[in-house]
């Protein structure tokens, strides 16, 4: 606070222009803040957003990583591909995690094993909420294309879309899975217009050009 003999003497002048330099600076202050403040709130919304895009991560997960990791190169190199292989012994040892039991879901469907698949995935459904719901309906969604139970199919597919924080690629797997599906089911304005949104979420790698192939084949063979 300003002292009264401040506005006195003969340097008044100066001392109000210095007066008013000071009150529009603390205004300038204050403005900014509110400015920050705001600019804050959106970054604190931003960062909430990536929150829920990607799955909320603890410190086990870099372990289940690791698991999952040694499983892929396992699966991909087994002999005999009607069987999972040791990959199979390795997630079994760790089926009460989530992300484990869905991935060994999906090498239960790809070497043919749906129904144990499908057990799994209900059972990861029934168990409540994870941040990877989504990925259990589009396997399940899978499972229910290889039966040709298309009506289920299209149904989980949907419920995984639906669920918040669904990564551009792993939107890309749940659409070309429906491109195939309305492209068997005769509804092909459908397909068509599923295919254009695969093309539009595409950033060109590996699993994105699977996604572009699988459901442009899906076209091709209804077209043939």
């Amino acid at each position: 606070m300003l002292r009264p003999e401040f506005f006195t003497g003969g340097n008044m002048k100066k001392r109000m222009i210095c007066f008013a330099f000071c009150s529009l600076a603390a205004l300038t202050a204050c403005g900014g803040g509110k400015k920050n403040e705001i600019s804050g709130q959106k970054n604190a919304g931003a960062g909430d957003a990536l929150v829920r895009q990607s799955p909320t991560r603890f410190p086990q997960d870099e372990k289940i990583d690791q698991i999952l990791s040694e499983a892929h190169e396992l699966f991909n190199s087994r002999s005999e591909k009607a069987e999972i292989g040791p990959a199979e012994a390795l997630l079994d040892k760790h089926i009460n995690d989530t992300r484990v039991k869905i991935k060994l879901a999906e090498y239960y469907l790809a070497v043919g094993k749906a129904a144990k698949s499908e057990k799994l995935l209900e059972e990861t459904i029934q168990a409540g909420k994870t941040d990877y719901l989504g990925w259990a309906y589009r396997i399940l969604g899978e499972v229910c294309l290889k039966k040709e139970t298309f009506k289920k199919a299209e149904e989980y597919f949907l419920l995984s879309l639906d669920q918040s924080g669904i990564q551009d690629l792993e939107e890309m797997s749940v659409l070309s899975a429906l491109v195939e599906l309305y492209a068997k089911t005769d509804r092909m304005n459908e397909a068509k217009n599923t295919l254009q949104k695969v093309n539009d979420l595409s950033d060109n790698s590996e699993r994105a050009l699977n996604n572009l192939e699988r459901a442009h084949k899906a076209l091709s063979l209804k077209k043939g």
